[in-house]
């Protein structure tokens, strides 16, 4: 018999063999998968979505929350909408509940089961997972009325032990009736420093997670106030789009109309129409972005001297919304301006100097791009980008050097987006489309697109899932599973290669010491192992854990439409 094979039967079967004695949860583990979350509840598929793991209906996930966020005691019904999605990569999935319900549901990574719901501060924005830390960070609107215990803006919780108290810090002294809209970055290449924004409040924040205190407000000049940001671990730099106040609202003003709000007394700082000290009829915030008084454009900022290294614009000069690819080299610029239809795309650069122009990529749309995604492996590099308001993606491949936009119709005839969300299923040549259009759920759309290897003219759709609703899309793995198989793989070749290779039956007497001696290195390497994550795991936190699913939130009554979400229905002009 060949040895490293009987190693590696022995070393992989170990793997199985221990995981599935100590799983947390009952059955087996549903591996990598798109978890779909919306109207429907919970569905998980596989990647091409050909087969449905698990299905979770929404009258036992959802939440009956209040009508009006500004009002969480008044009128309630039963909806299904999450803000933000994100795994810890080794046991949990923590979804923030949408307005109207202060509470964070955690589901089971490898079952998909509902595994707690606690609760949480008021309307979140944002979730950002330390792992560093082992902590979840959440940023939100508010404090909870209802906890005059734990006030602050934001809150942490620990990922391996839901027993832990939750900890909260207080933004700008404001108290527990002050609303602080903004993001948080709380990367682990940042040790125990955050930063959060504020739509109103002109600086920066910086937190020190172990104190629990905002501890410096780095001011930025001209800027009213900032509401997303982003974070690079290339250049260790925060992107943010600086809001700013202008004139609104008469002819010859920074921007003639005021949108849907009635113009303001305001002071102007920066632009064309600048008085300092003077107040004028305009606005500040999401009114302004890409007006003639949109100069501060993407604010760069390092971390590491908390100062401004650079401000940046779209192809023709605008103000852009920036999100960071995930391995931080490239910052994708999302402009805001309608006579806009290109996307810019940063290369971050070293610690300390700008960002630099990498690609200018034409849309083929205006400013309703919804989403985008990028597939980025060791061969590909690709960036795909979707309307509100047609059934076509256009695609790229950065690895090109004049890279050729490809146009792609997913679906003839009327347009399906609302939201429009994109969702790729890492390590596979698939990506997942949202279709959210009608008001009837039944009709709703999801489907997947199959992208093989570089070849962007054979993408294809694949699967058209009829009556899945889809707001929210997340393609979860266990890193911690597969890193340690891995860990045991390069174990068992490593073992192989010091043993002595048994190819004839001659021979097998006198090398039965060694396999027995072999064997045991390995048994001892999974009892090694085995032992670590036990370590990491400690306790069964569900186990631990006083919270429960709270009952009363889940009745039996239909099931309303969900009409919030990441960007749509947060609205923030009107308190910025």
């Amino acid at each position: 018999m060949k040895f490293s094979a009987a190693v590696a039967a022995l070393s992989l079967g170990g793997v199985e063999a221990f995981f599935a004695q100590n799983d947390y949860s009952v059955g087996a583990p549903l591996g990598p998968a798109m978890w779909v979350m919306g109207d429907n509840g919970l569905a998980i598929y596989s990647a091409d979505g050909s087969t449905l793991l698990k299905n979770t209906p929404a009258i036992d996930i959802c939440h009956e929350v209040a009508s009006s966020y500004k009002d969480p005691t008044g009128p309630k019904s039963l909806t299904c909408s999450w803000s933000d999605v994100v795994s810890d990569g080794k046991k949990y999935v923590w979804a923030a509940v949408s307005r109207g319900s202060m509470v964070l549901d955690v589901f089971s990574l490898d079952t998909g089961d509902l595994v707690a719901t606690t609760e949480t501060c008021n309307r979140v924005f944002d979730l950002d997972f330390h792992a560093g830390r082992d902590e979840m960070f959440v940023r939100c609107m508010s404090p909870n009325p209802d906890d005059p215990e734990i006030v602050g803006h934001v809150e942490s919780f620990s990922t391996t032990s839901f027993a832990s108290s939750r900890r909260a810090i207080q933004l700008n002294n404001r108290s527990e009736t002050e609303t602080a809209y903004g993001h948080i970055v709380a990367d682990g290449t940042l040790g125990d420093s955050a930063y959060t924004t504020i739509t109103n409040l002109g600086a920066v924040i910086e937190l020190d997670l172990s104190s629990n205190e905002a501890v410096k407000e780095w001011t930025i000049p001209g800027m009213s106030g900032a509401y997303d940001i982003e974070f690079s671990r290339v250049n260790k730099h925060l992107f943010f789009h600086a809001r700013v106040c202008c004139t609104c609202g008469f002819p010859g003003a920074d921007k003639e109309s005021c949108g849907r709000y009635s113009p303001d007394n305001v002071t102007v700082t920066i632009g064309p129409s600048a008085k300092p000290g003077v107040l004028q009829q305009g606005r500040c915030g999401t009114t302004c972005s890409g007006s003639e008084a949109d100069v501060l454009g993407v604010v760069e900022f390092d971390t590491q001297t908390n100062s401004v290294v650079g401000n940046h614009f779209s192809k023709n000069g605008f103000g852009a919304r920036a999100r960071v690819s995930p391995n931080g080299d490239l910052i994708f610029l999302l402009e805001d301006n309608a006579l806009d239809n290109n996307m810019r795309i940063l290369r971050a650069g070293k610690n300390g100097k700008p960002s630099t122009v990498a690609y200018d990529i034409p849309l083929g749309f205006n400013h309703t791009m919804r989403d985008f995604l990028l597939i980025e492996d060791a061969d590909r590099k690709i960036v795909i980008m979707a309307s509100n308001e047609q059934n076509v993606l256009h695609m790229a491949n950065l690895n090109e050097v004049n890279p050729k936009v490809h146009s792609f119709t997913f679906k003839e005839g009327e347009n399906t987006g609302n939201r429009r969300q994109l969702e790729w299923a890492e390590g596979t040549d698939y990506a997942w489309i949202s279709g959210r259009a009608s008001d009837d759920v039944a009709m709703h759309e999801t489907y997947v697109i199959e992208i093989p290897g570089n070849n962007l003219e054979e993408t294809k759709v694949v699967k058209t899932l009829k009556g899945v609703s889809a707001s929210k899309m997340k393609y979860v793995i266990n890193f911690e599973r597969e890193q340690l198989q891995e860990e045991f793989s390069v174990a068992q070749i490593s073992s192989a290669t010091r043993g002595v290779e048994v190819t004839s039956s001659d021979s097998d007497s006198t090398s039965t010491v060694a396999i027995i001696a072999l064997i045991a290195g390995v048994a001892a390497l999974l009892v090694g192992i085995a032992n670590l994550v036990l370590v990491r795991a400690k306790i069964d936190p569900v186990a631990a854990s006083p919270l429960v699913v709270n009952a009363a939130t889940r009745p039996t009554n239909g099931v309303g439409k969900d009409t919030d979400s990441e960007l749509g229905g947060q609205s923030l002009d009107s308190v910025a």
